[in-house]
């Protein structure tokens, strides 16, 4: 068979610029790095699961290596092509610490694909296609300072460990400690016992300008499927004009998340059971979400189009970017969501910073079918809100908390409780009132209780 020292020996003979050709075959025990080829490398195989490179197996946790590494300083190209990477988890010693997470001298290098790309501009051709990257303890797929990365027809699945949907180690035995950790709280102070760690499909990191991921599948992973995290607008290692086009991404603890970044563009993705068996932790379980890449900053100037979220153990759509302004959601839709619980659930939660709440957040075109959630539409500390085209149905159809300058038009909510629905709530729980919300007389409501309610006495206009 073929190993790491077939694949030394070709790397060897290659000058400043490396393509390498994998036969159909398996090859063993394989941890490459590559460095600089200023006129570009790539390696190519014959096929997602006909030439398949497998991971060793560490002993020590210092020992862990990603299976394949490119650290380069400016290479013109990058690409890798038609090949499974495994890491073969079920079969290694798992480096955890006592608490049960991977030991940190593991950490960041339990991964697939590892592409730290060094570029000056956005005229680099890095590019991953037609890659299945499977069975990783910790990250399928990571990318730093690639700009114009293109990820697409490609396979991200198994990364994590959790006992149930992502196994790892079982082949150690019942006698060993490492066997006998909690994996994760299923409710607060109740765990699920066994093996457990984060797991991310794949993710952007800073400098990732221009990247693509596209026609892409991400399954099993027990966090997030697909992340961009990156500097916000400006920045020096801005992850800016992003795009995540036609991705499918299932039985993850989260399924998409912009966490950081500027001008992301979120188009036609579907994420499917988020939350479900293999969570590392019951917070999470939204579809679509999107957080602070920094304590002031993140994804501004972002949008959401035309993506399907279903069966997710949370909401469809968590806005959790407080300080994020200027972010579209268009004509996207949730079904099913809350499948497990309707705990203050929402198909659409969107938060923002009490303190500066930030301005513009457009909802053009939201459909909810079959939800389980309290909440079809939940704004909190935002201005300049604008709702329009929502055709929604929950006990409350929508919940407005501190916010400025909103308008509500051209919708249709449905009461879906027997008792105490309301169509329109009004809640104030900051430190001081914040300007009045409107909702116009096309925002029509069906089957409500009441019409329009308040937790406090605060002057609101409605039309309805």
């Amino acid at each position: 068979g073929y190993d790491q020292r077939d694949v030394d020996a070709a790397l060897a003979r290659c000058g400043s610029g490396c393509n390498l050709l994998f036969l159909a075959a398996r090859y063993d025990d394989v941890a490459l790095d590559v460095g600089a080829h200023p006129a570009g490398f790539a390696m190519y195989g014959y096929g997602m699961g006909v030439t398949t490179l497998r991971s060793p197996l560490f002993v020590r946790a210092r020992d862990w290596r990603p299976i394949v590494r490119v650290l380069a300083s400016a290479p013109d190209r990058v690409h890798v092509e038609s090949l499974t990477l495994d890491g073969r988890k079920r079969e290694q010693r798992p480096p955890l610490r006592a608490t049960g997470e991977l030991d940190a001298a593991a950490l960041g290098r339990a991964v697939g694909l590892d592409l730290r790309v060094g570029v000056a501009d956005d005229r680099a051709d890095a590019v991953v296609r037609q890659v299945e990257i499977r069975d990783v303890i910790e990250t399928g797929l990571a990318s730093a300072h690639a700009s114009g990365l293109t990820i697409e027809q490609s396979v991200v699945a198994d990364i994590g460990c959790h006992r149930v949907d992502t196994p790892c180690g079982d082949r150690l035995p019942l006698f060993n400690p490492w066997d006998q950790l909690p994996d994760y709280e299923v409710a607060p102070g109740v765990a699920v016992p066994g093996l457990a760690n984060t797991g991310i499909g794949i993710v952007l990191l800073a400098g990732s300008r221009g990247a693509v991921i596209e026609d892409t599948i991400v399954a099993r992973v027990t966090k997030i499927g697909l992340e961009v995290f990156g500097g916000a607008c400006g920045d020096p290692f801005e992850s800016g004009d992003v795009h995540l086009s036609r991705n499918d991404v299932s039985d993850t603890a989260v399924g998409i998340v912009v966490n950081g970044g500027c001008r992301v563009r979120t188009r036609f993705n579907t994420v499917r059971r988020s939350g479900q068996s293999g969570s590392e932790s019951i917070n999470l379980g939204t579809a679509f979400a999107c957080g602070n890449g920094s304590a002031t900053s993140g994804p501004h100037d972002s949008e959401w189009v035309g993506n399907v979220a279903e069966d997710s153990q949370g909401g469809g759509f968590q806005v959790g970017c407080t300080h994020a302004a200027r972010l579209v959601f268009r004509d996207n839709t949730s079904r099913r969501g809350c499948a497990t619980t309707r705990l203050a659930g929402s198909d659409f939660f969107a938060a923002g910073d009490p303190a500066s709440p930030p301005a513009g957040l457009d909802v053009d075109g939201l459909t909810t079918v079959g939800s389980r959630c309290t909440f079809a539409v939940q704004v909190r500390a935002r201005s300049d809100v604008a709702i329009r085209g929502v055709d929604a149905s929950a006990p409350v159809g929508i919940r407005l908390e501190d916010t400025a300058r909103v308008d509500v038009r051209s919708s249709f909510f449905r009461s879906s409780a027997s008792v105490n629905g309301t169509g329109v709530n009004f809640a104030y729980e900051g430190t001081a009132p914040m300007a009045a919300e409107l909702v116009q007389r096309s925002a029509g409501l069906s089957g409500f209780r009441a019409a329009v309610g308040y937790q406090v006495a605060l002057s609101r206009t409605h039309d309805i």
